[in-house]
């Protein structure tokens, strides 16, 4: 819960308040969604609850599919978080901004560790040869990215498809979604102005294991 107070608090700090919260609670048992619906304003939040199996995979095709059921405008824009990450004040400003001005993309926020300030990732490379994953050094060499932090617009989401929780119910299910949209066009591409911090005693950055997820 400890998390979620964090991320709230960001989140009601940001110079860009023109949001949407769709909270997808895979069956938490901390008050996540008790807290977060006293404290953010009922206009802007919708809340969908799970009984623990979704996954991540399974929790963000949740989302996926009420986005499309509730025909959410083209041109609004979705961000994928955890909510067991920190973001300062500007960081929505700067993910809209950059994101309107990188159209056809899928735009990352550049990840960095709560406790040592480290950068922990900015993209990934997958050599598809040997299949081996590394983390990408320049913008040319990413061809795969986690959803962690994830914006770009609802009319890209549309047609690029949700998530195969079936097929992929947790692990990589982020890289194929990514893989795929790369496929089909759409630039994966980070910058160092968008960026957030991750709590790395709660969030393995290579593996999503949380049962309460934010989109």
């Amino acid at each position: 819960i400890d998390e979620t107070k964090r991320f709230v608090e960001a989140l009601k700090g940001q110079t860009y308040q023109n949001y949407h919260l769709l909270l997808i609670d895979d069956g938490s048992t901390d008050g996540t969604s008790q807290f977060v619906r006293e404290n953010i304003d009922d206009t802007k939040l919708t809340i969908l609850y799970g009984s623990g199996n979704w996954w991540w995979g399974g929790s963000l095709h949740k989302g996926y599919k009420w986005l499309k059921k509730n025909r959410i405008d083209d041109e609004d824009i979705v961000l994928i978080m955890n909510d067991d990450t920190y973001f300062e004040d500007d960081f929505l400003e700067n993910g809209v901004n950059l994101i309107i001005d990188n159209p056809n993309s899928l735009l990352l926020a550049w990840t960095y560790s709560l406790q040592t300030k480290k950068l922990l990732e900015k993209g990934v490379h997958i050599e598809w040869k040997d299949q081996i994953f590394s983390k990408a050094e320049t913008m040319g060499e990413i061809n795969c990215l986690q959803t962690m932090g994830l914006i770009f617009f609802i009319k890209d989401f549309y047609k690029i498809g949700g998530f195969h929780p079936v097929l992929i119910p947790h692990y990589v299910s982020d890289y194929e979604f990514t893989i795929r949209a790369n496929q089909k066009g759409y630039r994966l591409i980070t910058n160092e102005r968008f960026r957030l911090y991750i709590n790395e005693k709660t969030t393995n950055n290579d593996q999503k294991d949380e049962n309460s997820n934010s989109l």
